[in-house]
């Protein structure tokens, strides 16, 4: 910052910005993905590398926030493909000699990859019988296990409760994971 003095005691603060030149990704690359290759990887994401048309489009400067950004969007990426355990532990910047250009590397754990084993309604609530919210239920069996799928089935669930007039029924997952066969069984606990 600068002090310009003014009359009657007043001051000009005048700050004087130097503006570096644009950092660009020159790569983007992945460690521990065996599932997916970079390039679905790198579709997945919003970042791109620098190419041809670079001085078109932004996605290709670096911005931190981006690149956590991109990071969620990589979890959410596996969690919506079944591994439920996939972590992005790490996204690693480093930053070229020139400060011209940037090499971005994420690190996955993917883990394993899930599907719906059995699934089954349960009613823990007295004169509520489980049978109608269990023939309401899409048979998941053998599909991947996501958020998405599982949210569609305690709702179709809760929506036969709603529809019989049980206004506060709940429809509570109780997972259990099969290791062996990389299955997770399903029982739905009807609560209040």
């Amino acid at each position: 910052p600068r002090i310009i003095e003014r009359p009657s005691g007043r001051v000009d603060l005048v700050f004087e910005v130097t503006e570096g030149q644009v950092v660009e990704i020159q790569r983007i690359s992945f460690v521990g993905n065996r599932s997916f290759t970079d390039r679905r990887l790198r579709n997945a994401i919003e970042s791109a590398q620098a190419g041809r048309l670079s001085t078109l489009f932004r996605v290709d400067n670096f911005n931190e926030a981006r690149i956590a950004r991109d990071r969620q969007v990589l979890q959410d990426f596996y969690l919506s493909r079944g591994y439920l355990d996939a972590q992005v532990t790490a996204a690693m910047t480093e930053i070229t000699r020139e400060r011209d250009g940037a090499f971005v590397t994420y690190t996955i754990r993917e883990g394993r990859q899930y599907r719906f084993g059995a699934l089954s309604v349960v009613s823990e609530l007295p004169g509520i019988d489980a049978g109608p919210y269990r023939a309401a239920m899409t048979n998941r069996t053998g599909a991947l296990f996501t958020p998405n799928a599982l949210e569609s089935l305690i709702q179709q669930i809760e929506r036969v409760g709603y529809q019989a007039g049980e206004r506060f029924l709940r429809a509570e997952p109780r997972l259990t994971r099969n290791e062996h066969d990389g299955t997770i069984e399903v029982v739905f606990a009807l609560v209040r």
